[in-house]
């Protein structure tokens, strides 16, 4: 009788793949394809720059420059790694511990985004900003916010060297994101309903990679400050 699996190296645990020999050609296809994905996305993002270039104007396209500027670098830097520890402590851990790391760190970045919210709203309007851009930055910032969800929903895919759906998804936020301008510049949109294009597929992006990775971390957040603490 052959002794049981330890859960870690269970090919059919999430990272189970970890541990088996075909990790590496795992990890130079994955990241191939994301390579490929990356180009694909720059190309993309070429073609609504353009659009959204020509429609806004000089003017109002460096409005919406500003504002995405602003939001990139205040959720950029509420992130503070916690991307990469949450594959490295979703790998190590095993079952309760697991999901219980994963949940205070749903909640830490969900909290942290957040005032990343607040600071880039405040910033925009102690700026003397217009309305319209001030407005802009919430809803920009709602859109990168619904990101940070799903990529801490996304960890067991990083984990489990699913890359090619990483890859995938990353090509389906552009391409949506391509379609939402193309939508909004035929309707004559202005600068808000511009700024706000990300949020619809965002929200599409977290559902689907909820269903990507369902029975393998839990979708409700915790606030749990020493568990925080920890993971700082």
């Amino acid at each position: 009788m052959s002794a049981p699996l330890d859960p870690a190296s269970d090919p059919a645990s999430p990272t189970g793949v970890l541990d088996l020999p075909t990790a590496g050609g795992k990890v130079i296809r994955g990241s191939v394809l994301r390579g490929g994905a990356y180009a694909a996305t720059v190309a993309l993002g070429i073609i609504s720059a353009s659009l959204l270039t020509r429609h806004l104007g000089v003017v109002d396209f460096g409005r919406y420059v500003t504002v995405i500027s602003i939001v990139t670098v205040a959720i950029g830097m509420s992130d503070v790694g916690l991307s990469n520890i949450g594959v490295r402590e979703y790998s190590i851990r095993e079952g309760t511990d697991r999901d219980l790391t994963m949940k205070n760190l749903l909640g830490l970045r969900i909290a942290l985004t957040g005032v990343a919210v607040v600071i880039s709203v405040a910033f925009a309007a102690a700026a003397g900003y217009p309305g319209v851009m001030v407005g802009g930055t919430l809803v920009a910032a709602i859109g990168f916010v619904l990101t940070t969800v799903q990529h801490s929903l996304g960890v067991p895919l990083s984990a489990g060297l699913r890359l090619g759906w990483l890859a995938g998804l990353d090509v389906l936020r552009q391409a949506g994101l391509v379609v939402a301008v193309v939508v909004l510049v035929l309707a004559g949109a202005g600068l808000l309903g511009l700024l706000a294009a990300p949020v619809p597929m965002a929200i599409v992006l977290v559902i689907v990679t909820a269903w990507l990775v369902r029975g393998t971390i839990p979708f409700v957040p915790a606030f749990d400050f020493r568990t925080w603490g920890r993971l700082m």
